[in-house]
């Protein structure tokens, strides 16, 4: 944000703080829709600076971060499952490869002897 303001104040056009905090709270997720709300009714907009307003949406991420249940756990698992599956039937296709080449072998060995004697 500070980079577009500074950028468009370069450029020669004066935008007022309360018109960047405005169009910054427009401009949010809907996960921050209460927390806009509240900005709105309980604090003067124009008397707000953008750092009370950084550290205000700040705060309320770490808050709704902190209570989401952890789903990293549950794809971790469901991986894992998939993997021990891949993996059994990697297992199975490399013991059926096993046993024809172990046939195989078998069978070169009986025909060495045939055609030594």
């Amino acid at each position: 944000v500070d980079e577009v303001v500074n950028a468009i104040r370069g450029l020669g056009e004066k935008i007022e703080e309360p018109v960047i905090i405005q169009k910054v709270l427009r401009s949010l997720p809907l996960i921050f829709d209460a927390k806009v709300s509240a900005i709105e009714e309980m604090k003067d907009l124009d008397k707000l600076s953008m750092d009370e307003l950084h550290g205000i949406l700040t705060d309320y991420e770490m808050r709704t971060e902190s209570n989401k249940p952890a789903k990293k756990e549950a794809a971790f698992k469901v991986s894992k499952k998939k993997e021990i599956k891949e993996s059994k039937a990697n297992d199975e296709s490399n013991s059926e490869e096993d046993e024809k080449e172990a046939l195989f072998i078998q069978k070169l060995k009986k025909g060495s002897r045939i055609c030594k004697d």
